[in-house]
């Protein structure tokens, strides 16, 4: 379950990879680009806007790619996937903490490369995170800037704005998800995960 900027796959027939470009904005219906000698397909599926697009061109059907990559499971099931084509997820699982004290990390990172270039204030830094600066792990742990359970949120769609709470019987549904549709292999093991994925 990642975050990502573009939607690679390969194709049954052809080996040719799906990724976004964004730069093909003009198009109305999917086509091949050649990519630093690798090629793709002219879609962005880490964008609901791009699933949309992916959907209203057939992506699925298209026979042009057959793994794709995208944070938005639930909208690539619906408007992607149905009864002749079927997904499975290949997940790559990190744990919770170590997520979340990377994501300070990078934060913090950016947020001093736009103090030095005198994009962002204390006062104006977007969501807040002006005096992530001075935060310790702990405060950051405690902040309003920590995702709650988002693996599980982004599994069960279940945002956090409309689902404050989640319940154990949240947790076991996610996991039976899991169980059942992800071939699941570990961050702190990638070259396992591979040889698992394979």
């Amino acid at each position: 379950l990642g975050g990502g900027g573009f939607a690679p796959g390969s194709s049954s027939t052809t080996g040719l990879e799906s990724i976004s470009l964004e730069q093909e904005t003009n198009e109305s219906e999917l086509s091949i680009r050649s990519v630093l000698g690798r090629t793709y397909v002219n879609v962005d599926l880490s964008t609901v806007e791009g699933i949309e697009k992916a959907s209203d061109w057939e992506l699925a059907s298209s026979g042009m790619a057959d793994v794709v990559f995208s944070p938005h499971l639930n909208q690539i099931a619906e408007k992607l996937l149905d009864g002749q084509h079927k997904g499975r997820m290949f997940v790559l699982m990190i744990h919770p903490c170590v997520r979340e004290f990377k994501r300070f990390r990078h934060r913090r990172k950016m947020e001093l490369l736009h103090h030095g270039k005198g994009l962002i204030t204390n006062e104006n830094s977007e969501e807040g995170n002006g005096d992530i600066l001075s935060m310790s792990y702990t405060a950051y742990s405690k902040s309003h800037l920590v995702e709650d359970n988002w693996m599980m949120r982004t599994i069960l769609d279940k945002p956090r704005e409309s689902y404050p709470e989640l319940t154990s019987e949240d947790m076991h549904a996610a996991k039976e998800l899991l169980r059942i549709k992800a071939i699941i292999g570990l961050y702190d093991d990638i070259l396992g995960a591979i040889r698992h994925y394979s």
